[in-house]
């Protein structure tokens, strides 16, 4: 592990990523950003974390710009620090349904690859039953893996998407999700697409982020290996308990339940063995 000592993270000057803040929106950062801090490696959170920023501080530098200051535990060797801060992944806006509904699904997509028109045929999934919102996104990282992440607001929801394969909102946002990945694949990557479910787990001691990776053929409403998420999560109820875990990625497998453990993450960012 290498310990980094006060690495700028964002700045009001122009960055080496291409972000730039004001001193207004820079405060807003960092009045949202946890202590510690976990950061993943090309934004993508299925893989193990890059690392650890904590002791997060505002100071104005010698150039008179204003600048988020933290150290640095770093977990993956092969990291470079880029030089005016770090590649964040900046949410720009969310479209909702006209029913002013709460979401049940979220879909944060990229829109320099994807656009507005991809966010309109998101909201366009929802039904009686379900709200869906589409949430911008932009990874200033060329590095950055081609993910398109998919929020569920409960357990529930999260399992029966991948069961309730009649289900209007449901088949409607699974075959657009397939749809696109076409256009993922073609972006400036050239990568696998990849999508990104996400829900938060209740345990004792605090919520744990559940991640189930899922490739565009794992996805397909043609698929006989449905994962069988509601025995996911009694196992969860057995295994977590009081354990400090911040989070669970999942993969999907060829054998029932059609689904596996890949990692636990704790609340330092360290992989662990339960």
């Amino acid at each position: 592990m290498r310990q980094l000592k006060s690495q700028v993270i964002a700045s009001t000057n122009q960055e080496s990523n291409k972000q730039t803040f004001s001193e207004a929106g820079l405060k807003r950062l960092f009045s949202q950003m946890s202590d510690p801090y976990i950061f993943n490696q090309g934004h993508d959170e299925s893989l193990p974390p890059g690392g650890k920023g904590y002791n997060k501080r505002l100071k104005k530098l010698s150039n008179g710009n204003l600048a988020i200051i933290i150290d640095v535990d770093l977990y993956v060797e092969t990291l470079e620090i880029p030089v005016g801060g770090f590649s964040l992944s900046t949410r720009h806006k969310e479209m909702r349904d006209a029913s002013g509904r709460a979401p049940s699904i979220s879909v944060y997509y990229d829109e320099e690859l994807l656009g507005d028109e991809f966010g309109n045929k998101i909201v366009a999934c929802s039904d009686q039953e379900t709200s869906i919102s589409a949430i911008s996104k932009v990874d200033r990282d060329a590095g950055a893996t081609a993910i398109i992440v998919i929020t569920f607001v409960s357990t529930a929801i999260c399992a029966g998407f991948f069961q309730e394969l009649g289900r209007e909102g449901f088949r409607k946002l699974r075959e657009l999700l397939i749809e696109n990945g076409s256009v993922i694949r073609g972006g400036a990557t050239g990568a696998e697409p990849g999508y990104l479910f996400k829900v938060k787990y209740p345990t004792d001691s605090g919520d744990v982020d559940v991640l189930v990776r899922c490739s565009q053929s794992q996805l397909s409403p043609d698929s006989d290996k449905l994962p069988d998420l509601d025995s996911l999560f009694e196992y969860l109820d057995e295994m977590l308990g009081q354990s400090k875990i911040y989070r669970v990625v999942i993969e999907l497998t060829d054998e029932p339940p059609y689904w596996g453990i890949k990692s636990f993450v704790d609340n330092n960012g360290k992989l662990i063995d339960l």
